[in-house]
């Protein structure tokens, strides 16, 4: 464990014990810190090496990939993050998630205002437990930045990445509007840098398993959007189809 400034950095978390989960947990619920930044790291490693270490716990398996324990630690940091008023970086790299709990974690998401980048890099997590992630991604303008490379996504989940983008673009354009009635002044030049900011501008999506199909959805998506500045595409199997 690390505290950084206002930050907890926790790496190897999959080889945790009881009470060292426990006290993470009730350290991360906690609703009255200053935390700025959160990076759980889960490091992946080969099969004999895992077992090993987590024998020498006295363990069959890491904690967090017990659904029960699962569902507790996330639902527990949860609370924490939701009322953070300080919040910015939530990163949960190779981080295992359980259905149910990226249901709690969703929740979270679209609750913590503060959140301006948030990642679940190499967690392997799979189309329906990033559809229920992306919905509280969809719902939250206040965040910039999302990385879900190596999340293991297929072309399944265009509509969720779809729904992020558009959401995200429909909150802008209303603000734009509002303001452009608002001040009345030609050339809101400013004023759309700062509207910008009020949402996703950069999203990593690199080694997927994307096709032909997610490129097609989201260049339609990308046509009506002025906003988003990046996308990384990277190492996926896209084809010569989809870039045209």
């Amino acid at each position: 464990l690390d505290m950084l400034g206002f930050g907890i950095v926790w790496s190897e978390i999959e080889y945790l014990t009881k009470g060292e989960l426990d006290v993470l947990s009730k350290l991360l619920a906690k609703q009255d810190t200053e935390l700025v930044r959160i990076n759980l790291v889960s490091k992946l490693q080969s099969k004999r090496v895992l077992e090993r270490k987590v024998a020498a716990l006295g363990l069959a398996q890491p904690l967090l990939w017990k659904k029960t324990e699962n569902y507790k630690f996330v639902s527990s940091f949860v609370k924490g993050i939701s009322a953070s008023r300080t919040l910015t970086d939530l990163q949960l790299h190779g981080i295992r998630l359980t259905v149910e709990s990226s249901k709690v974690l969703s929740e979270g998401i679209s609750e913590a205002k503060s959140l301006r980048s948030f990642s679940i890099r190499k967690s392997r997590c799979g189309d329906i437990i990033f559809k229920w992630i992306a919905k509280g991604v969809a719902s939250n303008c206040a965040i910039r930045e999302v990385d879900f490379s190596s999340c293991m996504l297929s072309d399944n989940v265009r509509g969720a990445v779809c729904d992020v983008i558009r959401n995200h673009a429909e909150h802008r354009n209303d603000e734009r509007w509002t303001q452009s009635l608002r001040d009345m002044k030609p050339g809101l030049n400013e004023v759309d840098s700062q509207i910008a900011l009020q949402g996703v501008i950069a999203l990593d999506f690199s080694k997927n398993v994307f096709g032909d199909d997610f490129a097609a959805s989201l260049a339609i998506v990308l046509a009506s959007d002025i906003w988003v500045g990046a996308i990384n595409l990277q190492d996926n199997r896209i084809r010569e189809k989809g870039i045209l």
